[in-house]
């Protein structure tokens, strides 16, 4: 269970949502994600770097990035790209009637997996769309706490949710 803020901004009465984490549709979400990388989305870096590793998986959660230049927000997809610590042990890993090695790839990855079984092979690196700037993830800061995204004024939180 994920948590969900619903903001109106007291200023120019904006509405928006803020959800963090993963839901139950993270198994498609994911596979999304892997297709968008290995289409060129996130660039061609990320595209071969993506394909010349074996069984590479992605960090899909939804998180907070913020930008500390000028502020500026956004949610998305972490898109941190991993590599297998034990490729073996994960090929014989079994998804219904067919390994991974069968499959070509892992279906989905959580970041749990991805702590306990993977290792870093890139950040990806969000850029602010006012700024320029590389944002960073923020965990730490309290969602309430984020100005408009549209005038930069202080929020009020019109719901809190839990979702999945």
């Amino acid at each position: 269970m994920e948590t969900g803020y619903l903001f109106k901004c007291k200023n120019c009465k904006k509405r928006y949502s803020v959800q963090l984490g993963i839901g139950f549709l993270f198994p498609k979400v994911y596979r999304e994600t892997l297709e968008s990388i290995d289409n060129g989305k996130y660039g061609e870096e990320m595209q071969k770097l993506f394909r010349e590793t074996p069984y590479a998986a992605v960090d899909a959660e939804r998180e907070l990035f913020i930008c500390d230049n000028c502020g500026n927000w956004k949610v998305d997809a972490n898109l941190s790209l991993y590599a297998p610590n034990d490729i073996e042990l994960l090929k014989r890993r079994s998804y219904g009637e067919k390994t991974v090695e069968e499959l070509g790839h892992e279906p989905c990855v959580m970041r749990f997996d991805l702590e306990e079984n993977y290792h870093l092979i890139r950040e990806y690196s969000h850029i602010c769309s006012k700024c320029g700037n590389v944002m960073k993830k923020n965990s730490d800061i309290i969602p309430s706490m984020l100005p408009c995204p549209k005038c930069g004024t202080e929020n009020a939180v019109a719901n809190l949710m839990q979702w999945d």
